[in-house]
């Protein structure tokens, strides 16, 4: 009977490690999934911030130009 409960606890370590084993694979991979993730947003984020301050001018410029141009 101590023979089987040796060979079961055995098995037991073996799965264990198996499992230990794919939980860091898997884990890692998530891992490089959410920093592809992040990266692309701040990526999309930094193109959208150039974009607009190349489509527009700033309240002080606005300001300027309608005091020169605007009829009082």
């Amino acid at each position: 009977m101590s023979d089987m409960l040796n060979v079961c606890m055995g098995e037991m370590i073996k799965l264990k490690q198996k499992v230990q084993v794919h939980r860091t694979q898997v884990s890692s991979e998530v891992s490089r999934q959410q920093e592809s993730r992040t990266a692309a947003f701040c990526n999309l984020k930094s193109s959208v911030e150039d974009k607009k301050d190349v489509n527009s001018l700033s309240e002080s410029t606005i300001f300027l130009i309608m005091d020169r141009f605007a009829p009082s």
